[in-house]
């Protein structure tokens, strides 16, 4: 799933205003649920929790190309409060005495808003994360010209351009991409370095002893 930046900001402001409202709105519902708030007024509440926030989950299923993340999650929560909305409808068309009891508008408005708070947060880190991988590249791009005996320096974020020796300098450098090793390496001066390799914390002055072309993994 890929938003442009001016795009998804405006996307994630409309869904806050959609999960405040929704949320206060499932106030309501929590709070007077069996009690004192009429049945109608109950109907009125959920269905428009079902419109600001159902709608969200409705779009990711009818969209075209769907979002192969978010379809199926988004199926699951329309089905599971859709049923439970449209159970309590029918107990509230056909009235009784003891109708206020088995109604579960509730139920069905606080799922949608949980759900929506989860797609919310969601989003939120596969953007982070796709900036940072897209922060990465460009860094990586950049480094690509770096050549051998040329000396070059890197801090804490950044991608080793090419494989060489620090000669001044001390940290510590993350190889998962290479070793699949999570643990970050400590480095100083006359250490070897390998590109594509992470900075993880310090800063080190080094020289490429092998072009980016001719790296070995």
């Amino acid at each position: 799933m890929v938003w442009e930046e001016g795009r998804f900001e405006t996307r994630q402001k409309r869904m806050r205003i959609t999960l405040v409202l929704s949320f206060l709105l499932s106030l309501t519902l929590s709070h007077h649920s069996g009690h004192s708030l009429p049945l109608i007024v109950q109907l009125i509440c959920c269905t428009l929790i079902e419109i600001l926030a159902g709608g969200w989950f409705l779009f990711d299923i009818l969209k075209k190309p769907a979002s192969p993340v978010f379809r199926p999650f988004s199926l699951l929560v329309l089905l599971s409060t859709g049923a439970a909305y449209v159970y309590s409808v029918v107990i509230t068309l056909r009235g009784g005495h003891h109708a206020m009891l088995h109604v579960i508008f509730h139920a069905s408005g606080s799922v949608l808003v949980y759900a929506l708070l989860i797609r919310y947060l969601a989003e939120n880190a596969l953007w982070k994360s796709g900036e940072r991988l897209r922060g990465m590249t460009k860094r990586a791009e950049s480094a690509g010209s770096v050549k051998e005996g040329e000396y070059f320096t890197v801090a804490a974020g950044d991608i080793v351009p090419a494989d060489g020796l620090v000669e001044e300098g001390e940290g510590s450098l993350d190889t998962w991409l290479l070793t699949s090793d999570r643990t970050p390496v400590p480095k100083k001066a006359g250490d070897r370095i390998l590109g594509q390799s992470v900075c993880a914390e310090g800063s080190l002055h080094c020289k490429a002893d092998r072009a980016p072309e001719e790296q070995v993994y």
